[in-house]
């Protein structure tokens, strides 16, 4: 409502291929599966995604998550009690990559860009898009704050369909101005979030 969308990311579960070989976690709910792949797990301490991983944990449907009424969230709050002792709870971006990459935890959520960095750097890992959560930054401008005519013009720019898509040549998240998807070069666009999230414009998106 108060800001303008600058780029899309995911948080998504990614496990450890040199410790899951024969069979591999598949959706959100196998980070409460420890029978069949245990181990430290490393989850984000914010419920903004979590208690959605939870619920989707305790059998109900994606399409029926939302609103989080609060039978919803005691049924999120006892599910996460049941892995407890497994959770290692982190809250800044860097910590779950580098959990797995030091091979502290087997399984974790993490925001997917972060995550192609160190599966770059020879990490064995693999994503698991399915339940993972479609989230947004967004520019805003605080009211009162100098210069705001600069700054509409800055979003507006940064916003264009030709500059917007230029920051997925650096980094795995997409842009938000439709138009700019299409400039994306393929093979790129098959990395991003909104690949596993939406139809495919014109063919460009189809992995």
């Amino acid at each position: 409502k108060w800001g303008i969308g600058n780029l899309s990311y995911s948080e998504v579960l990614a496990y450890r291929t040199d410790v899951f070989t024969d069979k591999t976690p598949s959706s959100m709910a196998d980070l409460w599966n420890t029978a069949d792949f245990p181990g430290p797990r490393a989850i984000r301490d914010n419920p903004i995604a979590t208690l959605a991983y939870a619920l989707q944990a305790d059998g109900v449907p994606l399409d029926q998550i939302y609103p989080l009424t609060e039978e919803k969230l005691t049924r999120a709050f006892a599910k996460l009690d049941e892995i407890k002792d497994d959770v290692i709870w982190w809250s800044a971006g860097a910590q779950a990559p580098q959990l797995l990459a030091n091979q502290e935890a087997v399984m974790v959520t993490a925001w997917n860009g972060r995550l192609d960095v160190i599966r770059d750097e020879g990490v064995p890992l693999e994503i698991v898009w399915n339940g993972a959560q479609l989230m947004g930054d967004a520019w805003a401008i605080p009211k009162g704050a100098p210069n705001t005519d600069l700054a509409q013009l800055f979003i507006a720019w940064a916003s264009h369909e030709d500059v917007n898509w230029r920051l997925s040549d650096y980094i795995t998240y997409g842009p938000v101005n439709y138009n700019a998807i299409e400039k994306v070069s393929p093979d790129r666009a098959a990395l991003l979030p909104i690949a596993s999230a939406m139809e495919p414009p014109k063919g460009l998106l189809s992995r």
